[in-house]
């Protein structure tokens, strides 16, 4: 009975034993006392042990272990990515009431980033904004070719190799069509397409600026502009997720083949992890392209 009730004693808390110790009416008033002076002595050495520890890890450096550098260290890095839309690799989408920035070129640069452990947060904007941003360091990266003049001001860095190659083109409207004959030029607000926006401008045409590539095409589908610059692979994926061909009353005229690249914010705090991040998976995976990258 004595065994049974100590095991059971000392589940309790302290106050609760002894006075279940002191109104024992099974045990005798020394069998009590013996009870009672054991568990005191027990709980003495337990607080003891309690304090020595403590001493001896706050003596140590572990009195605050949160703020150990190993806890510090697992800390992801986040860069931020300004996307716009530029079917095929990057599109724009709602999803549940919000606008998502997804597709291929999402993917492969997310890929490439947790090869480092580097996590990305992407943020949907036009071009326009997206330059300004990076001129702000409130986005680390982007895409985009190297020639464009908001991009000049600052000491922007462009990664090594490209990430894609890109087909100017100039797609016009047939005399018998009925679109307006006023030289006008559907485009996407600042780009400048390799020094072709002010070429243009140079000649007397009338440029018409919209947000991006989608809403330039569409401008020029619907016949209210008599040209269209545009880049070959935008127009083509979204001529096919219409389920349309190119029409063959469209004339068109390659300008120029331009290469992009990644490009590195001046104010971003990663900038060099950045730039070796993206040189290292290159080299690693043998990319002479990133948008060729092996997954």
């Amino acid at each position: 009975m004595a065994t049974t009730g100590l095991w059971f004693l000392r589940c309790l808390p302290l106050h609760r034993r002894i006075g279940l110790l002191r109104s024992w009416p099974l045990a005798t008033a020394p069998l009590r006392a013996s009870l009672l002076a054991t568990t005191l002595l027990i709980n003495a050495l337990i607080t003891n042990a309690l304090l020595v520890t403590t001493l001896l890890h706050s003596s140590n450096g572990f009195a605050a272990p949160a703020a150990t550098p190993a806890a510090a260290s697992t800390a992801k890095v986040t860069i931020r990515m300004g996307v716009h839309h530029f079917p095929p690799d990057f599109v724009l989408s709602s999803h549940q009431g919000k606008q998502r920035c997804d597709g291929p070129g999402v993917a492969r640069t997310r890929r490439i980033l947790a090869s480092q452990q580097l996590e990305l947060q992407t943020y949907c904007v036009t071009p326009a904004r997206m330059y300004l941003l990076l001129d702000k360091g409130e986005l680390d990266l982007a895409i985009n070719i190297k020639s464009t003049k908001a991009l000049q001001q600052q000491q922007h860095q462009f990664a090594s190799p490209a990430y894609s190659e890109l087909e100017l083109m100039l797609y016009s409207h047939s005399r018998s069509s009925q679109a307006p004959r006023d030289n006008s030029v559907a485009a996407i607000r600042g780009f400048d397409y390799q020094g072709q926006r002010q070429a243009f401008l140079a000649r007397g045409f009338q440029l018409i600026d919209l947000p991006d590539a989608t809403s330039a095409i569409d401008l020029f589908a619907h016949q209210r502009s008599q040209h269209l610059l545009t880049y070959q692979g935008p127009l083509l994926a979204h001529l096919a997720a219409q389920g349309k061909p190119v029409p063959t009353n469209w004339r068109r005229e390659k300008l120029a083949q331009i290469p992009t690249f990644y490009v590195i914010s001046a104010q971003s705090p990663y900038q060099q992890l950045l730039l070796d991040t993206l040189q290292t998976y290159a080299s690693s995976h043998q990319c002479q392209r990133f948008d060729r990258c092996p997954p």
